[in-house]
């Protein structure tokens, strides 16, 4: 089982590094008959919901879908057997979000996957609740799979916007450190403005993601080299029939892709049609494309149903090299802690303290050492994590 950062109040350990919303025209993806009912009312309110569009900005980030309707549509997920109180609040300032903890997550012998995704347009809000409709399928899966599912919800438009990246890395990062995540097995995954989200934080963070699924996405908002995208195992999807985002926004980012691998853009078949369904494998570096004839814009129930996708998802593993500890030194003092750790690696390491293990800072009176640490530090407080330097 991974370890957790260590606390001088407590018994210690260590841990080396750490869009709008249309009804679904194609029902046949729904494939779970026990919920037929409940999916009866959730395409009602979802048609409800879309009937209210026009009257929701959000360029401007600005939505006013009644209360009553988010209300009645998480009463039609009600009927799914799954709600809000499958989640613990997991919010930070300015970044509301939900997390789903497996069942005896503490007591599993191997630790487990973390699903980040990221809600489209339709779910911007700080109810801590709107968001949650349609990841109700992905949360069926991670509680089948045993995985963590980390729902935030965006306050205003766009992901890459207001700092949120490095805030949701945080509350990763936090989840990590406090539970029994697996670091090498963390995945994004969105749609329509979330499917933009999950290119952009494939982006910034391709160290981080052990695969990524965008769906039915805007366009990547994050400067940058497309072939920064190929660090990390992609499966895109979207609709030729989606009138809400087109397809030839995910048909230029793969284009990108292939420009930057030097090889000439696909072949696509016409917008305009519903027979063929388009599926391209790039295997070295990894990414796929499928695009559906039909489906329109919120396909994403069609792609978290899937079991061959997010079983796919699920063996996409980080290769994060191995750093073994030669000399570990931990001795609490009356007024502080005094720490020594070498291990065996050419880099540095960096030690930082947190009060609440979001917000991290370097101690004072803190040495380094090539390929280690020694530190006493004066009236320790809080937890205590190292890492190795970039």
């Amino acid at each position: 089982m991974p370890q957790r950062p260590f606390s001088s109040n407590a018994c210690t350990s260590v841990q080396i590094p750490l869009l709008p919303i249309a009804v679904h025209s194609d029902h046949s993806s729904y494939r779970n008959p026990s919920i037929a009912w409940g999916k009866a009312l959730h395409l009602l309110g979802r048609a409800l919901f879309g009937a209210l569009l026009p009257f929701e900005r959000i360029a401007s980030g600005k939505t006013l879908l009644p209360f009553a309707l988010s209300a009645f549509l998480l009463l039609c997920d009600s009927a799914h057997g799954l709600s809000a109180s499958d989640y613990v609040d997991y919010s930070a300032p300015r970044l509301p979000g939900r997390l789903y903890i497996p069942t005896g997550d503490m007591n599993s012998e191997t630790a487990l996957p973390l699903v980040l995704a990221l809600h489209g347009g339709g779910g911007i809000g700080s109810d801590n609740a709107r968001h949650l409709i349609d990841f109700n399928p992905l949360l069926s899966y991670a509680k089948a799979n045993g995985a963590y599912l980390y729902l935030p919800q965006t306050t205003s438009a766009f992901w890459h916007l207001s700092n949120r990246p490095e805030k949701v890395m945080e509350m990763i990062d936090k989840v990590i450190s406090e539970r029994n995540v697996d670091p090498s097995r963390v995945y994004v995954t969105g749609f329509s403005m979330g499917g933009g989200g999950a290119w952009d934080f494939l982006k910034l963070y391709p160290d981080r993601f052990a695969g990524g699924i965008p769906i039915a996405g805007i366009k990547p908002r994050v400067s940058g080299k497309p072939e920064e995208l190929l660090e990390t195992p992609l499966w895109a999807f979207h609709a030729r029939d989606d009138t809400v985002v087109s397809a030839s926004n995910s048909r230029a980012v793969v284009d990108r892709l292939l420009a930057s691998l030097n090889l000439p853009p696909y072949s696509y078949p016409p917008l305009g049609n519903r027979q063929i369904t388009f599926e391209k494998t790039n295997e070295n570096p990894y990414f796929r494309y499928t695009e559906w004839p039909s489906g329109g814009h919120p396909i994403w129930w069609r792609v978290y149903q899937s079991n061959e996708t997010l079983g796919w998802l699920f063996d996409q593993r980080l290769q994060i090299p191995a750093v073994s500890i030669r000399n570990l030194r931990i001795e609490n003092r009356p007024s502080s802690l005094l720490f020594e750790v070498a291990v065996d690696s050419t880099a540095d390491l960096v030690l930082e303290q947190s009060p609440d293990l979001v917000a991290w800072t370097t101690p004072k009176m803190l040495k380094y050492q090539s390929a280690g640490i020694s530190v006493e530090i004066a009236d320790p407080d809080g937890f205590f994590r190292i890492s190795l330097s970039d």
